[in-house]
Formats: structure tokens, sequence, C-alpha cells
């Protein structure tokens, strides 16, 4: 971040550095915005993230997944680091529901592509995260057989070009997924 970001950025976001789900859905976001992505734990900021923030002086804080990732005494003390903007969070019941929220607050209708990769196993969403920043798309996580509502949901809204599934059929059973997403008439 401190050889990236100069300070005075609008946004900075902040994931739990222990539960990687959220930062995935949010490394495109970021990207996007040219915000950094911090990571915390669910109850401390680390000296250096806060340290970090400091030098940022961001304009807004958004905070990446619920209570459970990042607890709310976390929250209370990101407030005193935002500026004018203040603190926002983007959370779900679950992994899935943040990820839609994550892409909800992000990314109008009509995108080119939705990228979509499991949530239970991360190396696709690794891999592909950074390419679906560059060509700022969401990264929507899936879960390996089923499709969730809210991602199905968030598919719906973002009436994407082409939906993109990453991983092979050990992470995301691909043929079930076209299948449903057709049935769900994302597609």
């Amino acid at each position: 971040s401190a050889r990236s970001f100069d300070p005075g950025v609008p946004v900075a976001y902040v994931a739990s550095g222990s539960v990687y789900t959220d930062a995935l859905s949010g490394a495109p976001v970021a990207a996007k915005t040219g915000g950094p992505m911090l990571l915390v734990t669910a109850s401390a900021i680390p000296d250096p993230i806060a340290a970090e923030l400091t030098r940022l002086k961001p304009r807004q804080i958004v905070v990446l997944g619920g209570p459970a990732s990042v607890g709310a005494g976390v929250e209370a003390r990101l407030r005193d680091l935002a500026g004018a903007g203040g603190v926002a969070r983007w959370q779900g019941a679950d992994r899935f529901e943040a990820s839609a929220s994550i892409s909800r607050n992000s990314f109008a209708a009509g995108v080119d592509t939705a990228y979509v990769a499991s949530g239970r196993v991360f190396a696709d969403a690794l891999s592909g995260a950074p390419v679906a920043g560059r060509d700022r798309n969401p990264l929507l996580l899936a879960d390996t057989d089923r499709i969730p509502d809210a991602i199905a949901t968030e598919l719906r809204r973002l009436r994407p070009g082409r939906i993109v599934v990453l991983g092979g059929p050990a992470s995301i059973r691909s043929e079930e997924h076209t299948s449903e997403l057709q049935s769900r008439s994302v597609i």
C-alpha cells in the first residue's frame, strides 16, 4: 500500500486477513476504484495497518464482510481513521451474501464479464481476482455444487455479457453451475 498509494485516497478497503473470501470479492473493487486493500484480524487492527491508514487519510473506509470476520470493535476503531466519508460495511449472512453485497455496492448492471469462483477453494479466486480487477468486473463466489440464491440474484441484476467460471471440477462443478445458471435465466 505504501508504495502504491498517496495520502488522501478516496477509499480504503479493510477485510479479514484470516478469512479470505471477502478480500477476494473486494480485490477487483479496490482495483476498479484505485483504493488499497488492507487486512485486519477479527478483533484488532495490526499496528502496521493502523499506521498505513493514518498515513493514507482515506476519505472513507469500507469494511468487507460481517462482524465475525471484522469485529464491531475494529469497525469502531476504523471510524477514528476515516475521513468525512466515515465507515461503511458491505456484508451478508454468509460469504456468498457478502460477495453479492460487495458486487451490488460496486458494479452497475451491464458488466462485460462476471467471474465466478469457488467460495470454498480459494486458489482459483486468487488467480482470477487480478484479471477481474484489471477488466473492472466483479468476482462472485459460488459453492462447489450450487449457485447460492444471493449470487444468482446478483448475476441477474448485473446482466453480464458473459460469465466465466474459474477453476476445474474439483473446486467448482461447472456443468452443474452452467445448467443452474441457465435454468435461473442468468446466462
